[in-house]
Formats: C-alpha cells, sequence, structure tokens
C-alpha cells in the first residue's frame, strides 16, 4: 500500500477519513472546500477516491457556501460581493458531476444559482447512472433548463422526478413524457400544468405515483386521463370535481388520494364533494386529507 508525505497515512486511509469528516459526502462544500485549501494531496484525493464513491450527491451544501461568498461572507462582512458567474459555476458543476461518476441520485435544494436554466444549459454531462432528480425550490429552472437536462440525461433510466418551481409548463410535462418513458415517481407541484400537459403525462405507462399538489390549472378534463397512477395528490387544486375523482377510483389504478378540505378557503380547495370522496373510498380508494 503506497504512502506519501503528508502524516505517513496511506491514501485509503486518508480517503477514508476525508469521506466520514464529511458525513459520507453529505457536506460537499466542507469536503471541497478543505481539500483544495490544504494541500494538493487532499485535493486529489477527494476527486480520486472519495467523490467516485458518492451515489447520493447533494448541491445544497455548495450552494450555501456560494451564497456566503458572493456576499462576501467567507472574505470578512465588509468585502465586496462577487460578481454571478453562471458560466463559471457551470464549469465548476461539470467537474463535480465528472467525478460523481457512481451518483444515481441527485438532489438540490433552494439551489437558485447551481440549479438555474443558465447553469444547466452550460453542463454537458450528467453522471450515466442517475435514476432520481429532486430539485426542491430551485425557482431559476424552468422549462428550458428541464429541456436541455433531459436531453443530455440517460432519460430511460430515470425512475424519479420531485420538483418545486411555480415556472413549469405544459412543456415540462411534454419534455417528461418524451424523454423518461419509464419514469414512475413525479411531482410538479405548484406549478402552471393544465390539462395538455396531464394528456401528455397520461402517456407514461409506467407512472404510479404523481404530485399535483397546488396546480390551479388542472381540471377533470385533464385529470381523467391519468389512469395508470396509483397514488395521486390533488390538494389545493380548485378546478377538480368528484367526477374525475369516481372515474379514476372505478376505471383507474388509484388506490390512495390526497386532498385538503380547506374550509376557510373554498376556492382552493377542490369541487368535489363529502358525498363524491364517499364514493371513491367504497370504490377501494385510501382518501388522506393534507388538513385533516
Amino acid at each position: 500500500m503506497r504512502t506519501t508525505s503528508f502524516g505517513g497515512l496511506p491514501d485509503e486511509v486518508l480517503a477514508e477519513v476525508l469521506w466520514l469528516a464529511s458525513d459520507g459526502g453529505e457536506e460537499l462544500a466542507w469536503l471541497c472546500v478543505q481539500a483544495a485549501a490544504v494541500c494538493s494531496r487532499w485535493h486529489v484525493a477527494v476527486r480520486l477516491r472519495v467523490l467516485p464513491r458518492l451515489q447520493r450527491v447533494v448541491l445544497t451544501s455548495l450552494e450555501r457556501h456560494l451564497n456566503r461568498t458572493l456576499h462576501g461572507g467567507d472574505r470578512g462582512p465588509k468585502a465586496p460581493a462577487v460578481a454571478e458567474r453562471p458560466l463559471a459555476w457551470s464549469a465548476s458543476l461539470q467537474r463535480l458531476l465528472d467525478d460523481c461518476c457512481s451518483a444515481h441520485t441527485l438532489a438540490a435544494g433552494e439551489c437558485y444559482r447551481l440549479i438555474s436554466d443558465r447553469t444547466v444549459r452550460g453542463v454537458e454531462r450528467w453522471p450515466a447512472r442517475l435514476r432520481q432528480l429532486h430539485f426542491s425550490h430551485c425557482a431559476r429552472l424552468g422549462d428550458d433548463g428541464l429541456e436541455c437536462l433531459l436531453q443530455r440525461l440517460n432519460g430511460p433510466s430515470v425512475h424519479t422526478l420531485t420538483f418545486f418551481s411555480g415556472k413549469f409548463t405544459v412543456r415540462a410535462a411534454q419534455t417528461i413524457a418524451a424523454r423518461c418513458p419509464q419514469l414512475q415517481h413525479l411531482a410538479l407541484p405548484y406549478s402552471l400544468l393544465d390539462d395538455e400537459g396531464l394528456r401528455a403525462l397520461a402517456q407514461l405507462q409506467c407512472l404510479t405515483h404523481l404530485q399535483l399538489r397546488g396546480c390551479e390549472h388542472i381540471t377533470d378534463a385533464g385529470v381523467c386521463h391519468l389512469t395508470t397512477v396509483q397514488t395521486l395528490d390533488l390538494a389545493l387544486c380548485p378546478q377538480v370535481t368528484d367526477r374525475a375523482l369516481l372515474r379514476l377510483a372505478r376505471h383507474g389504478r388509484l388506490r390512495e388520494l390526497t386532498l385538503a378540505y380547506q374550509r376557510y378557503n373554498v376556492w382552493c380547495s377542490g369541487r368535489w364533494t363529502p358525498c363524491g370522496v364517499d364514493s371513491v373510498q367504497e370504490a377501494g380508494v385510501s382518501v388522506r386529507f393534507i388538513d385533516a
């Protein structure tokens, strides 16, 4: 086992120390920043021995570190802010993703810079084994960025997509349906999705879990097409009525349904009735209310 000068530790042991200190790679910002700051050997150990082990890559800590840097947090309270540099962020993200060659899950929460239309367009390659994407509150990612991302992914191998962005429209649904034919789990809450988008998603024969909470533009006409879905969240969808719920319960594969009472905000609750919900339950569907 080869050793080098840093404390006499073998490379394998050093890599394991870095792995454990970063909570198995969860603290990517600490891992990358410390490795670059200490010495070249640490940097090499991280890139060649730690990052390739990651199966779940979480970008949130990197985004927070970037935000502190932009606002002078890491250079003192009076330091001037750093200019926005989407191309540089794309290049850094590309290097990271290239190193994380075993990753099957990519997660990002509140990543307004690292996961945005402009940054994503600059990333040419994504880990070949990616199966799940979880992007929550990445408010600068819209239809353009999603289309670019899914065009460069190994789409047929992706089975889970979770988004939380109010910018997605019917284009996003059409892109997902075209690029991810084996998709099983999809979350597009509070999006601008409409009935045309639901008809596109209905082409996904493997889709069993769908979250559409807060989608104000969808109606019965689109919901009725979701016959393959087994778990469906329609809470806070104001235009959905008993008709769609009963159709899915009696003629589809629906087994679990999520709704909202919203007793003090009738517009948000949906136009279903208690009698309709009773009929849905009698058809064998489990109904849950987020505000029960």
